[in-house]
């Protein structure tokens, strides 16, 4: 049974090229138990396609429901756990592959909009970042490969710190840029307009300025805020400042600064002065003193870095990942004695990594252990806790024991899953408050339609805007995209069978994404009303119908359910015969199709030809 709207949400992860999407996805995916710990960040679950896997890029967008058990801060009014659904896409970065990017802002609510912490904001970061903001969607910043400040750049917490104050200030640059030109545009508009369906339809002018307040605060990133999260996926980490607080608070590291005060100065030029208690300004100059970002957010990883490198190098292994320390092994390869030497929680060094653990850790078990009784993610406290994580999961080289203890000591998927339930609106938030205009029917522009057409479309326009779940309501699908998968990937007992000679690896089914905005979508138990993007009020007798099977997107696999309810995405499947890029559903024929956008980056290339051999033959991917 799919939860309701409101313990739902609907969120696509969106990036430069190799800036991360997919082995974050990758975690969050092994949160759920999906897929192994140790394949996590290197299976690239959501890149199903053989051409993805072989090229190692994205080239298809694709989608997965995941659980979370999301926990509110004490200081909200419901401090209940919830049981949430959150139902993610991953999207490709290159530009070549932007139809599937914008599919994606379409059906979601949030995005998770990543960068690297070295490469900094690219070309294609700034152009995600402005059809975000034309789809109205709410940004969740994720500052990737932090650990590369410390393993390849060499920077010390303070230099780190600095540069990462400086990428969130250049993003809310771009966006403050973005949403002064927007606000003289939409100025503009409404001064020198002269359309008369826009002299018609107020309510839209309306809904643009009256959303501006609430567009500046959620393109403002502040880490305070909870909407930046801090990561390295690769290994498995992240945190946001708002736990990191209820971290130190919990754990007395800071005790006379509660919370909600405390967050106020971990991300600034703060520092805090253990003997007085107190909080004073921080100055960039001074090398003595770290600002308290640096001492208690970085200065753990960079120990628990450090203090690995140094058990590698104990035990005769060169080391990979800090650079200082290579040095000191003098660039030597392993030996034959010391190939198959593994790295234990005792060995010299690692004394700093347990030490390190005990501070700042923004594991469930540590924020709130009464709720969170799991065992299997807690934080070592000892050498022998840590060595019974190492020979549980076959942890022995440098990377497999940063990332077992990493992922334990400040969880990504935690962080990342707890930020779109705090910050990304639900599926009913986002149709009534952010996406007024991105998720609005047509208006009828037929100036002949009865009283009781009026009325009933009128029935089935605030359904949508309300995005009511209800049985007795309008049921109101959008198909963004449609998309070809195997049939194998299929789980359908009740599909026609294949001829015996078929091949399932072969068979092609085209299954079209859709999010659900009102009703339920049932399989086989209705004959829905077809609209297309261009269909005008007036011709009723000519909409087609269909029955449909609505299936749940589980990655490269899909799995048929009886029905969806409003505030999640499915795949439909008989709707191949329709020569139409997106079309709207609804089991009322007084309904009108979703307004869309007709936008996006065109891409560069559209056929690829690669050879496979000398002899001529070659592959031919389209794009």
């Amino acid at each position: 049974m799919l939860p309701s709207p409101s313990s739902t949400r609907l969120v696509t992860i969106i990036a430069h090229v190799d800036h991360g999407k997919t082995t974050l996805a990758d975690n969050l995916i092994e949160s759920n138990g999906i897929i192994s710990e140790r394949l996590a960040g290197q299976l690239r679950y959501l890149d199903s396609n053989s051409e993805e896997q072989r090229r190692g890029i994205t080239m298809k967008s694709s989608a997965i429901g995941l659980k979370h058990l999301y926990v509110p801060p004490k200081n909200k009014q419901n401090n209940e756990a919830q049981d949430m659904v959150i139902h993610l896409i991953d999207s490709p970065g290159h530009v070549d592959f932007s139809a599937e990017v914008t599919s994606s802002l379409l059906l979601c609510d949030s995005a998770i909009l990543v960068v690297d912490a070295v490469e900094g904001l690219c070309a294609r970061t700034h152009s995600l970042v402005r059809e975000a903001y034309i789809h109205q969607l709410v940004p969740i910043l994720v500052i990737n490969k932090v650990d590369r400040l410390c393993m390849e750049m060499g920077l010390d917490v303070n230099e780190a710190y600095v540069r990462i104050r400086e990428l969130v200030e250049s993003m809310n640059a771009v966006c403050a840029s973005m949403l002064n030109s927007a606000a003289v545009a939409n100025t503009h508009d409404n001064t020198n307009s002269t359309n008369g369906d826009e002299k018609k339809d107020g309510k839209e002018s309306n809904s643009k300025s009256s959303n501006t307040v609430e567009e500046n605060e959620a393109w403002n990133f502040d880490p305070i805020k909870g909407n930046v999260v801090f990561t390295s996926a690769i290994h498995g980490w992240g945190f946001t400042i708002p736990t990191l607080a209820r971290s130190l608070f919990k754990s007395k590291t800071i005790s006379n600064l509660k919370p909600p005060i405390l967050r106020q100065y971990l991300f600034g030029d703060y520092k805090y002065n253990v003997e007085s208690g107190k909080v004073l300004k921080w100055k960039q100059s001074s090398s003595n003193d770290e600002c308290m970002f640096a001492k208690y957010a970085l200065e753990p990883l960079w120990e628990i870095y450090e203090g690995v490198s140094e058990a590698a190098m104990s035990v005769g292994l060169k080391s990979d990942l800090v650079d200082g320390y290579n040095m000191s092994n003098n660039g030597t390869s392993p030996t034959k004695k010391t190939e198959n030497v593994k790295i234990e929680a005792t060995s010299p060094g690692m004394e700093r990594v347990i030490s390190a653990l005990q501070v700042g850790g923004t594991s469930p078990s540590i924020i709130q252990p009464d709720i969170n009784s799991s065992n299997d993610r807690a934080v070592p406290k000892t050498a022998q806790e840590l060595q019974n994580i190492l020979s549980r999961i076959g942890a022995g080289s440098e990377s497999s024991i940063v990332t077992a203890v990493l992922r334990r000591y400040r969880p990504l998927s935690d962080a990342i899953l707890d930020a779109v339930c705090e910050t990304g609106p639900s599926p009913a938030e986002a149709t009534l408050n952010y996406r007024t205009r991105a998720l609005a029917l047509q208006n009828l522009r037929n100036t002949t339609d009865t009283v009781q057409t009026i009325q009933e479309f009128k029935t089935i326009q605030e359904a949508v805007r309300q995005c009511n779940p209800s049985e007795d309501v309008p049921t109101v699908a959008h198909v963004c995209k449609f998309t070809s998968t195997n049939r194998s990937s299929v789980t359908d007992s009740d599909l026609p069978p294949l001829p015996s000679d078929a091949d399932p690896s072969t068979s092609n089914m085209i299954m079209g994404i859709a999010r659900v905005l009102s009703g339920n979508l049932r399989t086989e138990d209705v004959e829905y009303y077809i609209f297309g993007p261009r269909y005008k009020n007036g011709n009723s007798s000519n909409i087609p119908k269909q029955r449909i099977r609505c299936y749940l997107l589980m990655g490269s696999s899909f799995v048929r359910v009886n029905s969806v309810p409003a505030g999640h995405i499915c795949a439909i499947y008989n709707l191949e015969g329709l020569q139409l890029k997106t079309v709207t559903l609804c089991d009322r024929k007084e309904c009108m199709p979703l307004r869309g956008f007709d936008f996006g980056l065109q891409p560069l290339v559209k056929v690829n030809v690669e050879p496979v051999s000398a002899s001529g033959e070659c592959h031919i991917w389209r794009v």
